[in-house]
């Protein structure tokens, strides 16, 4: 058996907890907990609330299905949490029926870690920045991510009954904080108007009023200006370009 055969088999085994018996040598067992264990750890610090869902005995099994079935394609250990929900979104029969909601309820608890580690470079807010008559801009340190479940409110004692699409925005804030927001439809299409073009507050609210065919009256106005005001002290909108 060459080099690269051993090396295959002993991988093997080490993925399969000694379903392919490279060695009965008790110490093989150290080696197949040692590898386990380690992904076990980072699966269970990203993934707490699923955990919890599914019960123990259940979460265990999906681990040890991950960690025999799927080929990792990166040997970043912050990767292998996004690797696990590939794996469970790519399959259906990864989860129990009783869980449909289960691939979107990781992906929104791994955002957490896929936001902390972000590259987008220090955020700094201007508190004092007009964002109803200047350009709003939207801090660089976020992910926008919709649901068919509403993955905020679920708990082991909250399932969810039924679908609610959710559109939630998770960001880093100034003080380096991971934060979570749920978008209404207006919500959202505002901030989407100020992702994709440079555009001042009160015109951006003006446009998405327009649009959803909501009569642009100075109440509905000033609620939307008052939605950015809100974002600029949570720390979604990080400021504002002067205008000309």
């Amino acid at each position: 058996m060459s080099s690269a055969d051993v090396q295959k088999a002993f991988a093997r085994d080490i993925r399969t907890q000694g379903g392919d018996v490279y060695s009965d040598d008790p110490r093989m067992q150290v080696y197949r907990d040692l590898f386990f264990n380690n992904v076990r750890g980072f699966i269970d610090n990203t993934f707490p609330v699923c955990a919890e869902v599914v019960g123990e005995s259940y979460w265990t099994s999906l681990c040890e299905r991950f960690f025999r079935e799927h080929a990792c394609r990166t040997p970043y250990f912050l990767k292998i949490c996004e690797e696990f929900i590939t794996w469970l979104s790519a399959d259906t029969s990864h989860w129990s029926p009783h869980y449909p909601f289960l691939a979107e309820l990781a992906h929104y608890e791994w955002l957490e870690l896929a936001v902390d580690v972000l590259e987008a470079g220090d955020v700094v807010i201007d508190e004092t920045a007009d964002v109803e008559n200047d350009f709003p801009v939207i801090n660089p340190a976020h992910i926008l991510a919709g649901y068919q479940y509403p993955v905020h409110t679920i708990s082991a004692d909250s399932l969810p009954e039924v679908e609610a699409p959710t559109v939630m925005v998770v960001y880093r804030d100034a003080d380096l904080n991971v934060r979570f927001l749920n978008l209404n439809g207006l919500a959202l299409s505002l901030l989407m108007k100020l992702r994709q073009e440079q555009v001042r507050g009160r015109d951006a609210v003006t446009d998405v009023l327009t649009q959803a065919g909501i009569p642009v009256s100075e109440v509905a106005l000033n609620g939307g200006t008052e939605i950015l005001k809100d974002w600029l002290q949570k720390g979604i909108v990080v400021g504002a370009v002067k205008s000309s």
